[in-house]
């Protein structure tokens, strides 16, 4: 049985780990948050990347150090706890919202810029794009082939060329706007916190621990340390990646404001490349949803053959494809808006199964601390999301105002606190003290 993985492996392993996260929405965010950001950029990117790519780590060192398997993490609140969340996490992440994104997100931002727009257009790219996403997902065995050794590092390499240019053409810096003038690293951490790839961390790392596996690891400490370990460089190159397009967005202050870090990139590109550099910069976008699009419908088609035994993977991976692709044509706006609400009322439980996972030692592993945390953000994340479009009555609209960092949209904290310690405090039943320790 080995116990070693080589150099290389281990950086294969990390660039599939890094593509995985590294989606359209991750290309295009941090330009945007540099250009606001002016010459307070390296503060405010710090706090996002401390908050966005450090919740993603901690996520997957949580699964790693629980035995590389999100049951066996969520199985320490009940294992009915999570059966159901890991159903609702990878339906939410997966073909009700972030892989359908891909397909509309490479089309909107990579080619809609540069194709007449036809009717039909949409509808004969995202085919070909959920054709490319089913047959390169079709052997798990060979996403690290297919993503880490040839796709990451051409997106790589586009993203070095993109960078390198902007460091020997630098631009003007300008004034920081809104919030990135007087709290710039405090507006990155919020951002970065807002991003919701947590989420994504908590299921996805299982892609690493499947890579590692097929790499003939199979002991469990060594699986841990190597998920880790890629884990580790896999955030290293997002911090990387992440200075470097924030610089690209600050360096570049005299085009003025974008709506969105798409337009921002298209003009830059274009100003450095001629079309050349919006070609360019198309295949970067399409690569980075390609990459996200294949390692969530894998994630997703692995984990479902364990739910619904008589479905094989290759007819998951076919399904899942199928239904993304007609989503991304009909009715991807209509479900980001149901979807992302309900994101926003996942993420908080899940930070909290990551956090309270760290101090188990110290509550004796009692699922009531996980449970009443959970509680008590649930509650708050559902008010403030009924709040987000005015349907709660006023007199509650005011008291859940006074709670502190409310308005910044993490009012969860200081109640998910208190019900953990009120947790704590609960008697343990047997059944719970048997859940408790499996």
């Amino acid at each position: 049985m080995r116990t070693t993985l080589k150099p290389a492996q281990i950086l294969s392993i990390s660039l599939l780990l890094f593509a995985v996260f590294f989606g359209a929405g991750n290309m295009i965010f941090p330009p945007l948050l540099g250009l606001s950001s002016g010459e307070n950029m390296w503060v405010s990117i710090t706090g996002f990347i401390i908050t966005d790519v450090g919740l993603s780590l901690l996520a997957i060192v949580a699964v790693a150090l629980a035995g590389g398997s999100f049951n066996t993490l969520a199985s320490r609140v009940h294992p009915k706890f999570a059966a159901v969340f890991a159903i609702i996490i990878y339906l939410s992440i997966g073909p009700l919202f972030v892989i359908p994104r891909t397909g509309s997100v490479s089309y909107e931002i990579g080619i809609a810029p540069l194709f007449p727009d036809q009717w039909y257009s949409m509808l004969v790219f995202s085919a070909i794009f959920f054709t490319v996403v089913y047959f390169l997902s079709l052997n798990p065995s060979k996403l690290v082939d297919h993503i880490g050794k040839i796709l990451t590092p051409i997106l790589l390499v586009i993203i070095a060329i993109m960078a390198t240019k902007a460091i020997l053409s630098p631009g003007t810096f300008a004034e920081p706007i809104g919030d990135y003038k007087d709290i710039p690293f405090f507006k990155g951490f919020l951002e970065g916190f807002l991003t919701l790839d947590a989420i994504g961390a908590l299921v996805l790392s299982t892609i690493v621990v499947n890579a590692i596996r097929q790499n003939g690891i199979q002991e469990k400490k060594s699986i841990a340390k190597y998920t880790i370990i890629c884990g580790s460089i896999a955030a290293l190159f997002l911090t990387i990646v992440y200075f470097l397009l924030g610089y690209i967005g600050a360096s570049n202050g005299n085009l003025g404001q974008f709506e969105n870090g798409g337009q921002l990139l298209a003009t830059v590109m274009y100003q450095f490349f001629g079309t050349s550099g919006n070609i360019l910069l198309s295949i970067a976008i399409i690569f980075a949803c390609l990459t996200t699009a294949i390692g969530v419908v894998s994630a997703f088609a692995n984990y479902f053959t364990t739910v619904l035994t008589n479905v094989s993977y290759k007819k998951l991976v076919l399904y899942v494809c199928i239904f993304s692709f007609v989503i991304s044509n009909l009715g991807l706006s209509l479900l980001i808006k149901i979807t992302l609400p309900v994101l926003i009322i996942l993420y908080p439980i899940t930070i909290i199964l990551v956090f309270v996972s760290f101090i188990d030692k110290y509550t004796k592993r009692k699922p009531f601390v996980y449970i009443g945390a959970m509680i008590a953000a649930f509650i708050i994340s559902c008010i403030h999301a009924l709040d987000n479009v005015e349907m709660i009555p006023d007199f509650i609209a005011n008291i859940v105002h006074t709670i502190p960092f409310y308005n910044l949209g993490i009012g969860w904290i200081i109640p998910a606190i208190i019900g953990g310690i009120i947790g704590y405090f609960i008697p343990q039943t047997e059944a719970a003290g048997e859940v408790s320790t499996k």
